[in-house]
C-alpha cells in the first residue's frame, strides 16, 4: 500500500480518536453510566475509567497527526480499536439495546444498526492502526528513527 495514503488514513483515524474523546469528555456522566450500566464493570471502576478512556483517545488522536508520535500512537490505538470492536461485537451477539455512548450525543445507541455500523468502524480503524503501527515498527527495528514521511 501506497505509504500517503496510509499517512491520509491514520490521519483520519486520528480525526476520529479526537472527536470521540472529545464527545465522552463532554459527556463525562452518560460515558460513565454506560460503563456501569455494560455490566463489566463496577460504578468505582467505571467513574474512574471513564475519565482516562475519553482523555486517552484524545491523547492518541492527537498523537497519529504528530509524524513522529505515529508508530507510539498506533499500538494504543489498534488495541483500544480491537477493545470497541470486540464490545460492539458483543452488544450484537447479545441483542440488548446498550447505550454504548461512544459517540455521546451524536448517534442513538439504541438500536442494532448504529452498533453495526460502529463494529465497521471499529474495524477499520484496527485495519489503520495496524497499517500504521506496521510502517513504524519496520523504521524503528531497522534501527532508524522514526522520521516520516517514509521513503
Amino acid at each position: 500500500m501506497r505509504p500517503a495514503l496510509i499517512d491520509r488514513l491514520t490521519l483520519g483515524c486520528a480525526v476520529v480518536f479526537v472527536i470521540a474523546g472529545t464527545v465522552k469528555e463532554l459527556d463525562l456522566d452518560r460515558f460513565e453510566r454506560s460503563l456501569f450500566n455494560s455490566v463489566f464493570f463496577s460504578l468505582q471502576t467505571a467513574s474512574l475509567l471513564a475519565p482516562l478512556l475519553a482523555v486517552g483517545e484524545i491523547v492518541i488522536g492527537v498523537g497519529l497527526f504528530v509524524r513522529l508520535m505515529r508508530p507510539y500512537a498506533a499500538a494504543p490505538a489498534l488495541f483500544l480499536s480491537l477493545v470497541f470492536a470486540s464490545f460492539h461485537t458483543y452488544i450484537l451477539a447479545s441483542g440488548e439495546a446498550v447505550d454504548c455512548a461512544c459517540a455521546g450525543i451524536l448517534l442513538d445507541h439504541s438500536n442494532a444498526a448504529t452498533h453495526a455500523g460502529l463494529l465497521v468502524l471499529c474495524t477499520l480503524l484496527v485495519g489503520i492502526s495496524a497499517l500504521a503501527l506496521d510502517r513504524g515498527v519496520v523504521r524503528i527495528s531497522a534501527g532508524q528513527r522514526p522520521s516520516f514521511p517514509y521513503p
